[in-house]
């Protein structure tokens, strides 16, 4: 019975580090294992063990961000006082084009706190 050969060499903090942003970078589990010199089923055990998620959720800002840069958003004055009506129509469109998630609801509340709406 032949032995095969194991690459057990442990994990360091610089290569958790890399597969994390790897990861985030949506790269495919073969090219992690790649570029770390692991095998791919060592990758999958350690994305695993430290539950490391694939992709990153992009926060608020860095969807604002992006709309902007792209030109889809412009910020200014508004061209109307009174404009509430519109800035929740834009929450709302921006509710459907953006994953959900639990700080639309809570800054829903705020604006009409803050407008003195119900």
């Amino acid at each position: 019975m032949t032995k095969t050969k194991k690459n057990n060499k442990p994990w360091t903090a610089a290569d958790d580090a890399e597969l994390i942003l790897m990861r985030e970078a949506k790269t495919p589990t073969k090219e992690i294992a790649r570029a770390l010199g692991r095998t791919p089923s060592g990758v999958m055990n350690r994305i695993q063990n430290k539950q490391i998620p694939y992709g990153k959720e992009l926060t608020f800002r860095e969807v604002v961000d992006t709309a902007f840069a792209k030109g889809e958003i412009e910020f200014g004055e508004p061209d109307e006082k009174g404009s509430f009506e519109q800035l929740t129509d834009l929450l709302g469109q921006m509710e459907e084009d953006i994953k959900p998630s639990k700080w639309f609801p809570r800054l829903r509340k705020f604006l009409k706190k803050l407008f003195g709406l119900k």
